[in-house]
């Protein structure tokens, strides 16, 4: 086996272990390894390769990692959990949904869930509404528009 292979299995393993480690701190030696195996293809020497390899690594980590880490960031959508993701989603209403204490019962999302009227008003079975916030295990809906 040739050292230029040597540097593509390096390089391959760290592409790998970036898979399970964020940050895009082993793909930048990952990449620079492909460097340092394309060094030692073309017949540098040890020195030759190790300097590509670190000449790459600062390149592509300083250069590089900014661009890649905004763009992770920027499509990062934080989910919304608990009772904040559910404000806003449409449901049906199952039973009709009334004021206060004559909640009646909302089918959201494939869950039925009890809930009652933000404006006071009846809302019929078979309405459409809109969650507007949670109350205990109570959804606050008003009729979609």
């Amino acid at each position: 086996m040739q050292v230029w292979h040597w540097w593509i299995m390096a390089g391959v393993g760290l592409l790998i272990l970036e898979v399970f480690t964020p940050g895009f701190v082993a793909a930048s030696f990952g990449l620079a390894c492909f460097a340092g195996a394309l060094a030692a293809w073309l017949g540098g020497g040890a020195t030759w390769q190790v300097a590509v390899f670190t000449a790459c690594a600062l390149v592509v980590f300083v250069a590089m990692r900014p661009f890649f880490q905004k763009a992770m960031m920027k499509s990062a959508d934080p989910a919304k959990l608990g009772a904040a993701g559910l404000s806003g989603r449409t449901g049906l209403a199952e039973q009709p949904v009334g004021p206060g204490d004559s909640a009646g019962r909302v089918k959201l999302g494939g869950e039925v869930w009890r809930a009652r009227s933000e404006s006071g008003q009846h809302l019929p079975s078979g309405a459409r509404v809109s969650v507007v916030g949670v109350e205990g295990a109570t959804l606050v809906v008003s009729p979609q528009s």
